[in-house]
């Protein structure tokens, strides 16, 4: 999850997309950045096997999750704040 304050709306959800693929690869940061293409409006460009899903969290953050085709669209709730 990031601020968007300093950098522009489209930059910036590229960004946390390729982040959150990087994550789901196991990869982290250690992969260049530069191989894989997940900008958003272009799914033909996508990781072969990936789904990418943007979540509105409001103007001043964005959070991207990136699933394996076929695992649905993910399931956001509010925290418990009784940890129950």
């Amino acid at each position: 999850m990031h601020s968007l304050r300093g950098a522009s709306g489209a930059l910036h959800s590229d960004l946390v997309r390729k982040e959150a693929y990087l994550k789901a690869i196991g990869t982290g940061l250690g992969r260049d950045t530069r191989l894989d293409c997940v900008a958003p409006g272009r799914p033909d460009l996508h990781p072969s096997g990936w789904v990418f899903h943007e979540l509105d969290l409001g103007p001043a953050t964005s959070m991207a999750l990136c699933a394996p085709t076929g695992t649905g669209a993910p399931a956001v709730r509010e925290a418990d704040p009784g940890g129950r």
